[in-house]
């Protein structure tokens, strides 16, 4: 044994394989966090905004329904039917029932030079009402009240409240029922 180890310092090279271009490319942690997290908060916000816009829609459209009381004005509609006066009553439905409903919901009132067919066509351009709700209704009442004055039936009345119950209900949400 008489061998002795010398050490001196050594050298290593050691070569750096060329990567293609196509090899691992390694991305920073705050990228990968980024390109999570910021896709989620986008969608959490557009979520938040679809609904949000709903919500107040919804509560747009329940602020404009309409509760006033109309149990008197009903009795009223009763009456006058009751005493034979057809045509006054459905005037009264026109001008005391529907014209308060329309007043209570978009503070609209019909003004002096307008028609009831004029205030027909506002009810359908300005305050959106249902053309084929109101359309019939008028041309029944404008019928009544100008075409065959003190010639309508029982009959004649109650078609009318059928038209005015679809306008009643989309101005309340509340059928209207006639119970007489």
């Amino acid at each position: 044994a008489g061998r002795t180890l010398n050490s001196g310092p050594q050298f290593v090279v050691v070569e750096n394989p060329q990567q293609s271009p196509q090899g691992p490319i390694e991305m920073p942690p705050f990228m990968i966090f980024s390109l999570i997290f910021f896709p989620i908060l986008i969608a959490v916000v557009v979520g938040l905004a679809v609904y949000g816009f709903f919500f107040y829609k919804k509560q747009e459209e329940e602020s404009r329904v309409v509760a006033i009381p109309l149990e008197s004005k009903i009795l009223n509609l009763k009456i006058l039917k009751e005493s034979g006066r057809l045509e006054e009553s459905l005037s009264y439905l026109f001008n005391a029932i529907y014209m308060d409903l329309v007043n209570a919901k978009y503070n609209r009132v019909r003004k002096d030079n307008e028609t009831i067919r004029d205030f027909a066509i506002i009810s359908v351009k300005e305050l959106k009402l249902t053309p084929a709700s109101i359309y019939p209704f008028i041309q029944q009442v404008e019928q009544i009240i100008y075409g065959k004055p003190f010639k309508i039936t029982e009959e004649d009345f109650y078609k009318t409240c059928e038209l005015f119950s679809p306008i009643y209900f989309q101005l309340t949400r509340h059928n209207f029922v006639l119970n007489f």
